[in-house]
């Protein structure tokens, strides 16, 4: 149904109630996602921690998970999901341990022609967890994400997207008290967090951009193109 409502877009007169619907669609999704997120977002994040401690996968938060514990010593009130680093080798492992505890796989990415770089999306009561998986490279670590691009239709490349390329400095980890529990984080919090959200990351920023972060390098599609498997939206 929402696929129909992209092509609508492109349709002369009716473009714009394709444009509409979408809009409100999306805000509907929104709201939806935050509620999950406020009531449950501890308790997924404790079943993910749960679910890779049974296989002995290191992971670590990251990004805005990492960033509201440090920062507020609790999630971030704009913020809507989960995201926790892991190393690449444990990729698999990691997939099949948060399968095997009820998390439902809805988005996977990869990088066409090096299919070993991925990027797992997983669900649970309506909560979303990225997993960011990362390669160590001297003293840094060095991962990709990937991105919608823009200019290209979702109707008719569904599957293409973008590759970024992220460095953070690293020192090892140590571990904090987040929500009554131990987790792992970067043990130079700081200089990670300075890393990507600038040295101003103890100032709230509601409208911060990735494309500010300064350890973030873009792929043009002839460089790297991501391949996105997208199973379900929540």
């Amino acid at each position: 149904m929402i696929e129909y409502f992209y092509f609508l877009r492109k349709v002369p007169l009716i473009g714009s109630l394709g444009r509409f619907i979408l809009k409100k669609y999306d805000a509907i999704c929104f709201r939806r996602r935050k509620r999950c997120f406020l009531s449950c977002g501890n308790e997924i994040l404790q079943k993910a921690k749960n679910a890779l401690d049974s296989e002995n996968v290191l992971f670590w938060l990251d990004y805005g998970t990492l960033l509201g514990a440090y920062r507020e010593h609790d999630f971030i009130k704009h913020d809507f999901d989960l995201d926790i680093g892991l190393w690449l080798k444990d990729a698999e492992i990691a997939k099949k341990a948060m399968l095997k505890n009820g998390f439902e796989l809805i988005r996977c990415f990869q990088i066409k022609n090096d299919e070993r770089r991925v990027e797992y999306c997983f669900a649970y009561k309506g909560v979303s967890i990225d997993l960011f998986f990362y390669e160590l490279e001297g003293n840094f670590t060095l991962g990709h994400f990937f991105t919608s691009i823009i200019g290209i239709s979702k109707l008719n490349y569904p599957n293409k997207c973008g590759v970024c390329e992220v460095r953070f400095p690293y020192t090892g980890f140590r571990q904090m008290l987040f929500k009554d529990s131990l987790y792992n984080v970067p043990a130079e919090t700081d200089k990670y967090l300075s890393a990507h959200y600038g040295s101003t990351f103890m100032q709230p920023d509601p409208n911060f951009s990735e494309s500010e972060a300064s350890n973030i390098k873009y792929y043009s599609l002839e460089e790297k193109e991501g391949i996105a498997f997208i199973y379900r939206n929540i």
